[in-house]
C-alpha cells in the first residue's frame, strides 16, 4: 500500500494488490450509484459529513469536535453519528463503542450519539430520543451514501495527502481523486508538518474542484491531562523530561513529531495498530521497560487514554501517566469557513 518494500515478493504482491483495487473501485462505484439512487434518506435536521479520501489519520475526530464546539457556541442542538469502527460491545447497552466514541462521550457527556454502522439506521434512533437535533455530524462520512448531506467537509493530510495514487488495497485512497468534486469543503491538516508542499497541494485540489473552499489547518497542543485523576498540566509540562509514549492510532508519527515540538526526550515509543485495545500482558511489558530504563512519566493520546480506565491497578504509577489533549486549529480562511459550515442552517 505504501510501496515501501521492493523486491519480486513485493512486486507480486502489489500486483495482485493492484487487481483487487481495481475490484474495490467496480464494487464502490456500484454502492455508490445504488444508495444515491435508490437508498439515499434525507433527514428532518442538517447533516454536516467529516470525511477523508485516504486510509488512516487525518485528524477527523478533532474536527468534529471542533464542529461540536462550534454548534454548541452558537446554542445549535447537534449530535454526530459514528460507526465505532474496531470498537467492543458494552455489556449493559450491547453498543458498540471505539475509542473515537469514547473520547466524545467523555467530552460531551450529554451529546446525542449514534453509533452504528448504518448512518440512517443510526440517526433514526437519535432524532427518535432527541426530536430537538438540529444539525447530524457524521464522523468519517464522506463514503457513506445512504445519508444526504448539506455539507461536506473532507480532510487531507499534507503530509501525505494521496499516497502512491492508488486505490485500496494497492494504496490508501478509498475513493479515486476525483471523488473531491463532492467536497463543499477542503480542508488541508498538519500543514505545519509540511509546510514546502501546501501550495502545490491547493493547486491539485483546485484543479480537481475550483469552487471548493479550501483552508489549512493544525493540530493545536492544547496541554497535558493527568489520565486518572483528570489534572490539568501546561504544554511545558514534560519540557526536557524523559519519557515513554504509547499511541494506538493511524498516524503515530504526528503524535511523536508534536511530542517532540514541546522539547520531550522520548526513550521509547510504543506504537500499536490504530484502534488497538491495550491488554494487561502489554502494559505490564511497557511497566517494566519504564523501570528499567527510568523513564519518569508515560504519555499518550487522548484516545489511548479513554481505553485504560479500568487498568489503573496494572499501571506502575497512575499518577505519572498522562495524556496529550489537542484541538483542531483552522489557520486560514477561518471565519470563511464557519461562515461556509453555518450557511447550511435557515436563516
Amino acid at each position: 500500500m505504501t510501496d515501501e518494500r521492493t523486491g519480486g515478493a513485493a512486486t507480486m504482491a502489489k500486483i495482485v494488490l493492484w487487481m483487487m483495487s481495481g475490484v474495490y473501485g467496480v464494487a464502490l462505484v456500484f454502492v455508490r450509484c445504488f444508495q444515491q439512487k435508490f437508498s439515499q434518506k434525507k433527514l428532518r435536521c442538517l447533516v454536516v459529513s467529516v470525511g477523508n479520501l485516504t486510509v488512516g489519520g487525518v485528524g477527523k475526530t478533532p474536527m468534529v469536535m471542533a464542529l461540536i464546539q462550534m454548534f454548541k457556541q452558537k446554542n445549535i442542538a447537534v449530535g454526530v453519528l459514528a460507526r465505532g469502527y474496531q470498537g467492543v460491545t458494552d455489556q449493559k447497552t450491547g453498543v458498540i463503542k471505539n475509542d473515537e466514541v469514547l473520547l466524545l462521550q467523555q467530552e460531551f457527556p450529554r451529546l446525542p450519539l449514534g453509533i452504528h454502522k448504518n448512518r440512517s439506521h443510526s440517526a433514526a434512533q437519535v432524532l427518535a430520543f432527541h426530536p430537538a437535533v438540529q444539525v447530524l455530524i457524521m464522523d468519517d462520512g464522506f463514503q457513506q451514501f445512504g445519508v444526504h448531506r448539506d455539507l461536506n467537509i473532507v480532510l487531507i493530510d499534507a503530509t501525505n495527502p494521496f499516497g502512491n495514487g492508488f486505490l485500496f488495497p494497492r494504496g490508501i485512497l478509498r475513493e479515486p481523486m476525483s471523488a473531491l468534486r463532492r467536497a463543499d469543503v477542503v480542508v488541508l491538516t498538519k500543514v505545519n508538518f509540511s509546510p514546502s508542499t501546501v501550495e502545490a497541494l491547493k493547486r491539485a485540489v483546485s484543479q480537481i474542484h475550483p469552487q471548493a473552499l479550501i483552508v489549512e489547518a493544525v493540530h493545536e497542543l492544547l496541554d497535558f491531562v493527568e489520565v486518572f485523576s483528570g489534572q490539568r498540566r501546561e504544554l511545558d509540562f514534560l519540557k526536557r523530561k524523559n519519557v515513554c509514549a504509547m499511541s494506538s492510532i493511524a498516524d503515530p508519527k504526528s503524535f511523536v513529531r508534536s511530542l517532540e515540538l514541546l522539547e520531550v526526550k522520548i526513550t521509547q515509543n510504543f506504537s500499536f495498530p490504530d484502534h488497538h485495545w491495550y491488554t494487561v500482558e502489554e502494559l505490564e511489558q511497557i511497566n517494566a521497560y519504564m523501570k528499567d530504563s527510568g523513564a519518569e512519566c508515560l504519555v499518550m493520546t487522548q484516545k489511548d487514554a479513554v481505553k485504560l480506565k479500568n487498568f489503573q491497578k496494572y499501571l506502575f504509577d497512575p499518577t505519572r501517566v498522562f495524556a496529550l489533549r489537542i484541538g483542531m486549529k483552522i489557520i486560514s480562511r477561518q471565519k470563511e469557513f464557519y461562515d461556509r459550515v453555518l450557511s447550511v442552517l435557515p436563516c
